[in-house]
Parts: structure tokens; C-alpha cells; sequence
């Protein structure tokens, strides 16, 4: 079995039932795809959505014809998906979402945006992200979690595999092999951290399979396969054309990182939530997307 083939397989065996079901009521099942994505809220909004309210968070998606009401003090950021123009929301307002452009019932009229990412990609509905953390937070029951490198695609050429351990002091093995099932490398660690020797160089576009295992009292043995891909020139210089910087506006740096994950990069998206995480420490999006 090809790694490709072992990656459908570990992925579908590793997530719940509980989790695809979250998944599909997040995503509204087969229904219309949404309009916008709120990219920032500082305050109180909610939505009235196909006869629904729910309070708005961060990368609450909503359709056209969705009403958003903001309390006052509110502001809100919502991306247009297609066009890639960020809205900006002050409240207390009334509006209605169209298809290309917001309907103003009360309130201030929004100020527009064009951020970079919005001009050279489209970031996709969010479901994905949120996915990933219902699937984080439920799917895993192994002994030893995986940290990085699984499920993703790896932007460094520097392979620095991280994990939790079932207990402290043990010795863990580590085992690197390719596409077809070659062994390229394996090596021991006395942590929860191995570093691949610097001169062992993955192909770019390449996939990979890693296992780590370790024995534990009585002599019984537990191991954690992880797999990923390591990302082409071509999917790099994207990333670098639209990558914020570390001073923009939080919206912008959301948007990054939901395409980040939208393209597999999710240990990258991981370091961007992190960030985020820590400058909006009230945020419980932001914390569980930086778990």
C-alpha cells in the first residue's frame, strides 16, 4: 500500500463518528455555499440566518440574504469570499448580506478593504479549519500524539518531528520512509522531539510516512504513524506573495492562516493561530486553533 492510499485509510479510521457529524452540522451539509466570513469581531453580533440567531464569532461564514446585527462598540470585519474585499462594521448597525456587496438597514456605511491574499487567491469557506479542530480536540485516543507532521504539508526542508508521550523517561524510536515504503532513515530519541539529520534532503512535492513508537511497562509497545508531504517551490513562492506581516491587521493574518490550512500547510497556520492566540488571549476560537 502506497503512503498516498495509507493517508485515506489513517484519516478515515482516526476520526469519530461524533466528529464527521460536527463537521457536516458546522458546514450546513449540501446546503448553499456562504457568502462571507467574519475574519475579525472585537465585541457582540449575531446572525439571523435561515431563520436562526446565533452570536457571531471568529470565522462564522454567512450566506446572502443572512442579517448581522452589531451591538454597540462593535466592530466586525467580514471577507467576501469571492471578491476578496474586506468590509469593516462598526456598531450599533443593522445590515443585510447580497451576494456582491452588504445592504446597510442602520448604522454607519462599512469601510472597504482590498488585502493582498484577496488579490492573488480565494480563500475558501472556513469549514476546513474548523473541521481541523473538532477533529484535534476529538479523534485522538492514541498513546502517543503527534505534535507536527501529520496530515499536513511541510514547508521547512528541516524535519523536526515533535509528539506527547504517554509518561515521562521513555526512549522512542523513529522510523522515515518514503512514497513506495523505502526506509530512509530511523534513528532513537531519549525526548519527545527528533531532529532528521540535515543531510538527508526530502524531494519537494515528495510524500512521506513517519512512525514513532515507544515500549512501555510490560513490555508493551505503542506506536503513532504520521504522514505529510513536502510542499513545492511553486506552493512556497504563493505563500511568500501573500504572507502578512507580523504588524497587520488581525483579519488579514486570519485569512492567511484559514488559506493555510485550505492548502495543507497546518503546522505553518499553526504558528500564525498561536500568535494570534496570544494577542487575543479572551478569544476561545483563537485558543482552540492554536491547540
Amino acid at each position: 500500500m502506497t503512503v498516498r492510499k495509507r493517508v485515506i485509510v489513517s484519516f478515515c479510521c482516526r476520526v469519530p463518528a461524533v466528529a464527521m457529524a460536527l463537521f457536516f452540522a458546522l458546514s450546513g451539509g449540501a446546503g448553499a455555499e456562504p457568502v462571507a466570513m467574519v475574519t475579525d469581531i472585537v465585541g457582540k453580533a449575531s446572525v439571523l440566518m435561515a431563520g436562526k440567531t446565533r452570536d457571531v464569532t471568529l470565522l462564522t461564514e454567512v450566506g446572502a440574504g443572512s442579517q448581522l446585527q452589531l451591538h454597540a462598540g462593535t466592530t466586525l470585519i467580514a471577507l467576501y469570499l469571492g471578491a476578496g474585499i474586506e468590509y469593516v462594521f462598526r456598531g450599533p448597525a443593522l445590515l443585510t448580506i447580497r451576494e456582491t456587496a452588504p445592504e446597510m438597514a442602520s448604522g454607519a456605511p462599512p469601510e472597504t478593504r482590498s488585502p493582498a491574499i484577496g488579490k492573488v487567491v480565494r480563500v475558501k469557506p472556513a469549514r476546513l479549519v474548523q473541521a481541523v479542530v473538532l477533529m484535534r480536540s476529538l479523534s485522538d485516543n492514541s498513546r502517543i500524539r503527534l505534535l507536527n507532521f501529520d496530515q499536513t504539508q511541510a514547508l521547512d526542508r528541516t524535519i523536526e518531528f515533535r509528539w506527547q508521550g504517554p509518561a515521562e523517561g521513555l526512549t522512542y524510536q523513529v522510523k522515515l520512509v518514503d512514497e513506495s515504503g523505502q526506509m530512509l532513515h530511523q534513528g532513537a530519541a531519549p525526548s519527545t522531539i527528533y531532529l532528521v539529520p540535515s543531510e538527508l534532503t526530502l524531494q519537494d512535492g515528495a510524500a512521506f510516512q513517519w512512525t514513532v513508537s515507544t515500549v512501555l511497562s510490560g513490555a508493551r509497545q505503542t506506536s503513532t504513524v504520521g504522514n505529510f508531504r513536502v510542499a513545492t517551490s511553486a506552493l512556497r513562492a504563493q505563500m511568500e506573495a501573500i504572507r502578512p506581516s507580523a504588524a497587520a491587521p488581525v483579519s488579514e493574518r486570519v485569512a492567511f492562516a484559514t488559506w493555510l490550512e485550505q492548502v495543507e500547510l497546518k503546522d505553518e497556520a499553526r504558528k500564525v493561530w498561536r500568535v494570534l492566540a496570544v494577542e487575543r488571549p479572551d478569544d476561545p476560537q483563537l485558543q482552540r486553533l492554536a491547540q
